[in-house]
């Protein structure tokens, strides 16, 4: 699409994506890909049940303000539920792939040869055809947002990583210098 912008210019709005959508037969015949996604998916589970018990240790210690008041909880927290909004929104990128159907051909024009009324359209194909555009954008918005969260996923690991590492001294140094610039 394109707009007129000042002047008589034209301000054109593209956008290029690509989608795969064999996800596992074509790119996992073995199943290694599925086996370490499901491994991730119950490496998840036991990370938030390692946090919620953290949550009731300090309850029963009565030091709950102590465990919120720490920032690095909340990147825990942040993390887990970024890395659950991925999972789900793999599923349901492999969900429509499971459902994603493509024609060989879609025959638009009622007939090629016309000499008059050479547009005509034949209205189910042309259905048909803008079905399965809307149905590829649908695709490609799912899997861009995929890989959006996977990108917020990645820094916030590089979060805790480094609230990890804070008590090793050469490395903790590097937490030790942002906790102060803050």
């Amino acid at each position: 699409t394109f707009d007129w912008g000042d002047g008589g210019g034209i301000t054109w709005d593209w956008d290029v994506r690509t989608v795969y959508v064999d996800l596992y037969a074509r790119m996992d015949p073995s199943g290694v890909r599925f086996a370490l996604e499901l491994a991730l998916c119950a490496l998840l589970a036991l990370n938030v049940l390692d946090e919620l018990r953290d949550v009731y240790k300090a309850q029963k210690k009565l030091a709950l303000h102590e465990y919120l008041s720490q920032a690095g909880n909340y990147w825990d927290c942040a993390h887990f539920g970024v890395m659950a909004a991925g999972w789900v929104r793999w599923y349901a990128f492999w969900r429509q792939c499971e459902e994603f159907r493509m024609q060989p051909s879609y025959p638009v024009l009622s007939s090629v040869t016309s000499e008059a009324r050479m547009f005509q359209t034949d209205a189910g194909q042309e259905h048909a055809y803008l079905s399965f555009l809307a149905d590829l954008r649908a695709l490609s918005e799912e899997f861009a947002a995929y890989n959006a969260l996977c990108g917020v996923s990645i820094l916030l690991f590089c979060a805790r990583f480094l609230k990890a590492v804070d008590f090793q001294p050469r490395l903790g140094l590097v937490t030790r210098t942002i906790s102060a610039a803050a």
